[in-house]
């Protein structure tokens, strides 16, 4: 016997391109930045399903990217989409939380939508100190040097 009253939906964000506010436009702008100077090693800390690293890889023909995310299925859509787009040989998804591959080395590091990484749990209610998440990442050794002395980093806060 079936409840009728019980309705099968699928998940509120699979239509989405983002697991973060951002649009299309935002979104290009963050590549063109995150491209130039062409980073050789990006990290996405808390990348969600990968959107925003596999557009930067994509831009960058010898850039290679690792995306951290502590949800099993926002890491399997990850993975799934790199297959699909054919870049599954430059980038890799670890099923981790984002801090904990904050000294990876790299030449870029995206966190959008992921701030609270840095932070007391989101179940404490308590605000985040941007500054130090900031300078966490900007004391991190880039892989390569880079004009700046330092990785590039898109942080922007959820």
């Amino acid at each position: 016997m079936t409840d009728s009253t019980s309705l099968e939906l699928p998940p509120l964000h699979d239509s989405l391109t983002w697991l973060t506010p951002l649009s299309e436009e935002r979104a290009a702008h963050l590549v063109t930045f995150l491209s130039d100077p062409a980073p050789t090693d990006v990290l996405d800390m808390g990348c969600g399903w990968g959107e925003l690293l596999l557009r930067v890889v994509e831009s960058v023909p010898h850039a290679r990217g690792r995306g951290v995310d502590r949800s099993p299925a926002f890491i399997e859509r990850a993975r799934q989409q790199a297959r699909i787009r054919g870049l599954d040989d430059r980038v890799i998804f670890d099923l981790m939380p984002g801090l904990e591959a904050q000294n990876a080395a790299a030449d870029a590091v995206i966190c959008i939508g992921a701030s609270q990484i840095w932070g007391p749990p989101v179940e404490d209610a308590q605000p985040l100190d941007y500054g130090a998440a900031l300078r966490s990442l900007l004391l991190t050794e880039p892989s390569s040097p880079k004009p700046t002395g330092g990785p590039a980093a898109s942080c922007a806060p959820n």
